[in-house]
């Protein structure tokens, strides 16, 4: 296998695939709003919860608070 990416290994085939039978290709662009965390969190009781809606517990909550507060 050349690539990891099974679409690109076998471009080539795919196309001609596509010609001998005629189908019909449908190109979407996929956005993903991708939230990094950061200046966006609370500390709620034991539990660390963003805007976006991700949510972490466990130990060591408040080290985490810190990293995602930190104003650099």
């Amino acid at each position: 296998m050349k690539s990891k990416y099974f679409f690109e290994e076998f471009k080539k085939e795919i196309d001609d695939d596509h010609k001998k039978y005629k189908t019909v290709q449908e190109k979407t662009d996929i956005h993903i709003n991708k939230c990094d965390h950061k200046n966006k969190v609370k500390l709620i009781g034991s539990e660390l919860r963003c805007k976006c809606g991700a949510a972490w517990s466990g130990t060591n909550i408040e080290a985490l608070f810190d990293l995602f507060d930190k104003k650099s």
